[in-house]
């Protein structure tokens, strides 16, 4: 696993590859995954729930707040898999890339011990959607859920919960404020959909951009919890 370096907080490859396991070493290091987020972001990520959803403005951290959910799933239950679900095969490369260099080919993560994040694409064919779609999952997490154009209610009720059932593990769908008004992601962040659990932030929460973004003139179009 190839790290990229990044200034003012750890790489989820970081976690994963050096300070969790050092060269050399038969035996793991305890740290801590979280021990960098902003509040709203680690009650996302702490929140137990099953079923889950973040609705958040750009450049709130929300895709690194995904990928340090998967880190976290990973780390705590050895040798399962955990799926990050992108727009497109090529954006769910890009987005998770930024920190972490997965398995060029298979676009794939192995931690230390034996847990395995994949990723995939909405936009992949169909032999590589049902390879993964057939496995069992302790975490499934779907971005930029507000701007699929497949239909996302057969995705995570017909085809994920049962994939994430014998483990008894989480379905998270993330994205921005859209337009489109119905389906699934539409539902759940408007009250329409029962048992989910949501949360909400806006760049200001996420630290590491609140002063870049605090220059920036504010409209009715922002956010807010």
């Amino acid at each position: 696993m190839l790290v990229k370096p990044i200034k003012a907080r750890p790489l989820i490859g970081d976690i994963a590859a050096q300070r969790l396991w050092g060269k050399g070493t038969a035996t793991p290091r305890v740290v801590d995954v979280l021990e960098s987020t902003f509040p709203q972001q680690r009650a996302f990520i702490e929140d137990p729930a099953k079923l889950k959803w973040a609705l958040c403005t750009r450049r709130a951290a929300k895709s690194y707040s995904d990928g340090l959910a998967l880190a976290k799933a990973a780390l705590e239950h050895p040798d399962l898999s955990c799926l990050y679900i992108g727009l497109t095969r090529e954006s769910a490369k890009r987005i998770m890339w930024k920190d972490v260099q997965f398995n060029e080919s298979e676009l794939s993560a192995k931690f230390p011990n034996g847990s395995v994040i994949y990723l995939v694409g909405a936009d992949s064919n169909e032999d590589e959607r049902q390879k993964l779609l057939g496995q069992k999952f302790v975490l499934v997490v779907i971005d930029e859920a507000q701007a699929f154009g497949i239909d996302l209610r057969q995705l995570v009720y017909g085809v994920l919960k049962p994939a994430v059932a014998d483990y008894r593990g989480a379905i998270v769908l993330t994205g921005t404020p859209g337009n489109l008004i119905k389906g699934l992601f539409f539902d759940v962040t408007n009250g329409r959909e029962a048992g989910w659990s949501g949360h909400r932030w806006i760049t200001h929460d996420n630290p590491y951009m609140a002063e870049q973004w605090a220059a920036r003139p504010s409209g009715p179009g922002v956010l807010r919890q």
